[in-house]
C-alpha cells in the first residue's frame, strides 16, 4: 500500500509539472514548440528525481539506450504516413490546401509533451509495475485498457475510438518497451505518430483538430477512415499497428523478454 501511495505521488507531481510549465494549449508556433519542449523535458526530470527520492530506485527505463529515441520517431512517421497511404488509396484522404507553419510547430510541442507523459504514466509506471506481480500479458492488457479510457475525456470520443486505440497503441507500445526495457522506443513511436497526423498531414488526433502543416480531410465509412475520431478509430489503423505489434512480440519472444504470471516461474519467458 505504502508503494502504490509512492506512485500516486509521482504521477500527482508529473500532472502538476505538466501544468505548472507549459503554456496555454492554444499557444501557437514557437511559444508552442518551446512550452510542449520544456514542459517534456521537465517532466522526465521529476521522474527521474522523485524516482530516487521518493520510489528508491533508478529509473533504468530511462537510463541508456538512447538511440532508441530516433528509431522510434522513424517507425512512428513510417507508421502513420503508411496507414494514411491506404486509406488515400481507397479515395478516402483528400487534401484541402496549404496549413500553418507556425500550427505545425506547436503541433511538435504537444506530441512531445504528451507522449512523454503518457509513456511515463502508462508504461513507465503501470504497465511495469504490473508486470512484476502479474506477468507481462496481464499487465499488457490492463494497460492498454487504461490507455484506451483516458482519451474519454477528449472532446468528441467514441467508444469504438477508445477501445481501438487501446488495442493498437495500447499493446504496441507496451510491446515496445517489452522489447527494449526502456521507454525511448515507445516514446519516440507515440511522438512521431501524432505529429505527423497533426502537425504534417493536418488530421484530428483522437476527435482532436489541431493546425498542421497540410489541410486535409477523411471522407468515407467511419469504420476505414475513423471518423471524427481521427485514424486512430479507423479498423486500417487496428490492422497495421496489430503487424508491428505483432513483430514486436516476435522480437521479445526470440530474446526471452516475456515475464510469466505469478504460478508460472515469475521472470521466465512465458509460453507462446
Amino acid at each position: 500500500m505504502k508503494t502504490a501511495l509512492r506512485y500516486a505521488a509521482l504521477v500527482a507531481a508529473l500532472i502538476a509539472t505538466r501544468f505548472a510549465v507549459s503554456a496555454p494549449l492554444d499557444a501557437i508556433g514557437a511559444p508552442g514548440l518551446v512550452s510542449g519542449l520544456l514542459t517534456a523535458a521537465a517532466v522526465l526530470g521529476v521522474y527521474v528525481w522523485l524516482s530516487r527520492k521518493l520510489i528508491g530506485r533508478r529509473p533504468e527505463e530511462l537510463i541508456g539506450g538512447y538511440q532508441q529515441l530516433g528509431q522510434g520517431l522513424l517507425i512512428g512517421f513510417a507508421l502513420f504516413t503508411g496507414t494514411l497511404a491506404l486509406i488515400a488509396m481507397f479515395g478516402m484522404w483528400r487534401i484541402d490546401g496549404a496549413g500553418s507553419f507556425t500550427g505545425m510547430l506547436s503541433a511538435l510541442g504537444l506530441a512531445a509533451m504528451a507522449a512523454v507523459i503518457e509513456e511515463l504514466v502508462i508504461r513507465g509506471i503501470l504497465f511495469r509495475t504490473l508486470e512484476q506481480k502479474l506477468g507481462t500479458w496481464w499487465a499488457l492488457g490492463v494497460s492498454a485498457l487504461v490507455f484506451g479510457l483516458l482519451h474519454l475525456v477528449n472532446p468528441g470520443a467514441t467508444v469504438v475510438g477508445v477501445l481501438a486505440i487501446g488495442v493498437e497503441a495500447g499493446v504496441m507500445l507496451a510491446l515496445a518497451y517489452v522489447v527494449t526495457r526502456k521507454l525511448w522506443l515507445g516514446i519516440g513511436i507515440h511522438l512521431a505518430w501524432n505529429f505527423t497526423e497533426a502537425g504534417i498531414f493536418g488530421t484530428p488526433v483522437s476527435s482532436e483538430t489541431v493546425n498542421g502543416w497540410m489541410r486535409s480531410h477523411l471522407v468515407g465509412p467511419s469504420v476505414f477512415t475513423g471518423g471524427a475520431f481521427g485514424v486512430e478509430a479507423s479498423l486500417i489503423t487496428v490492422l497495421t499497428c496489430l503487424t508491428v505489434a505483432g513483430l514486436l512480440y516476435r522480437r521479445a519472444r526470440r530474446d526471452g523478454r516475456i515475464i510469466a504470471r505469478p504460478g508460472r516461474g515469475a521472470g521466465a519467458p512465458a509460453a507462446a
